[in-house]
């Protein structure tokens, strides 16, 4: 059976994501951008497809209206929720009225350990939730089962590894690297991560440190994923680029510590280290067999997004970056943790029993978060911000306005945990 698929994206993380999870499948796919708040730029786009097989030249932009023109017209048999997990509950209401709807996917655009409870919450309308690792879907699990929360999860190979790779990545036992020997003379990658360090104090921490790293004929490179006038799917507390020319304007820093952008698979190719405080593009250094350093300056908690690497052989210091002492993963950590072997993925064959189940009775309405007042108020945040339903017209600074405000309140509980 011909499937059709239409992957809908929010951000440049999840076009990632949803493009590169779409290619592994045997589909016809159709790639769309949803136009929010947080809508990646064209260029950001194109980056994010690199190397996937979709062409940023053949990609949907739409609204909320034209969203559900589209899926009346192209009717997709499968629709991969490559969104934040606030933005599917406003996305699965345009399926309400939708004949035969398609089987829904989501999951998050990377490492999602620890597993946080909105998630479960917000994406419990789908038909499949995707995980790539083995802890990822224990933990979901208990999450959902700790919360009522019915969900059917699949586990999948994260898909950009395939693409970061340069060749196919083994697992054993013991330690040691997993892939091909990096660059001996190439720069050292760091991806930074947009919430933590939570403040501009602990990003120039994390400069000046890089800084030290950087000898004649080898620079760091901070590898950003925008721009200035650019958004990512987490707004963070900074602009790296700003910070870093306030450091070079000052002397702190010198030139071979410089600002890049474009696709991180690219930049790994040449790269002698990987450094990050907690950014899933670890992963990728350790498929493209470059020896990494997640740092521990600055701690190893849940809150600065690196208590997943525990365990794995790489954490480090700045110190250690400095030096030159790169860290390979460990093996056993890596098959417990993204590096499984990829037979042990069943999220085609679950969508495969989906689409059966489709074609003979059709599906259920997709689950709804319970409707509470609470839901209720954060469902027009949800909204506002995932759809923009207000742009272009006389309420659109009414809607900025919520955003703006939602967003402060946001940081500021998020500051409280």
């Amino acid at each position: 059976m011909s499937v059709r698929a239409l992957v809908l994206a929010d951000t440049d993380s999840y076009v990632k994501w949803g493009a590169t999870l779409a290619a592994t499948a045997p589909w016809t796919s159709r790639l769309a951008v949803l136009d929010g708040h947080a809508a990646p730029s064209r260029r950001q786009v194109a980056d994010a497809v690199d190397g996937s097989g979709f062409d940023v030249e053949q990609v949907t932009w739409t609204d909320a209206d034209a969203l559900r023109e589209l899926l009346t017209a192209w009717r997709p048999d499968v629709l991969v929720l490559a969104v934040r997990a606030h933005a599917v509950p406003p996305v699965l209401r345009l399926l309400d009225d939708a004949p035969g709807r398609p089987v829904v996917l989501t999951g998050v655009a990377g490492v999602c350990v620890p597993v946080q409870w909105y998630d479960v919450n917000l994406r419990r309308g789908a038909d499949v939730f995707v995980v790539h690792s083995r802890r990822e879907r224990r933990d979901l699990v208990a999450v959902a089962a700790r919360h009522d929360v019915p969900h059917r999860v699949a586990l999948a190979t994260l898909p950009f590894l395939r693409v970061a790779a340069r060749r196919p990545v083994e697992v054993g036992a013991g330690r040691g690297a997993v892939a091909a020997p990096p660059a001996p003379d190439g720069p050292v990658v760091f991806a930074p991560q947009s919430l933590v360090p939570h403040d501009d104090a602990g990003r120039e921490r994390v400069l000046r440190g890089l800084a030290t790293a950087v000898r004649p004929g080898r620079e760091v490179h901070v590898k950003v994923r925008s721009r200035a006038g650019e958004v990512e799917a987490h707004r963070g507390a900074g602009d790296y680029a700003a910070l870093l020319a306030r450091l070079h304007a000052d002397g702190a820093t010198p030139e071979g510590l410089r600002v890049v952008d474009g696709p991180m698979s690219q930049h790994l190719r040449g790269a002698s280290g990987f450094v990050t405080v907690g950014s899933s593009a670890a992963l990728e250094a350790v498929a493209a067999g470059v020896p990494a350093v997640v740092l521990t300056d600055l701690g190893v908690d849940d809150a600065h997004l690196n208590s997943v690497f525990v365990g794995s052989g790489l954490l480090g210091t700045l110190a250690d970056v400095a030096h030159g002492r790169f860290r390979s993963v460990d093996r056993g950590w890596a098959h417990d943790n993204y590096f499984h072997d990829p037979a042990a993925d069943d999220w085609q064959t679950q969508v495969e029993h989906l689409l059966a189940e489709r074609a003979r009775h059709g599906l259920p309405a997709p689950a709804r978060v319970p409707t509470t007042l609470g839901n209720r108020v954060r469902g027009v945040y949800y909204r506002l911000d995932a759809l923009a339903p207000w742009r272009g017209t006389a309420l659109e600074p009414l809607e900025r306005l919520l955003l703006a405000a939602a967003r402060r309140l946001n940081r500021a509980v998020l500051h409280l945990r």
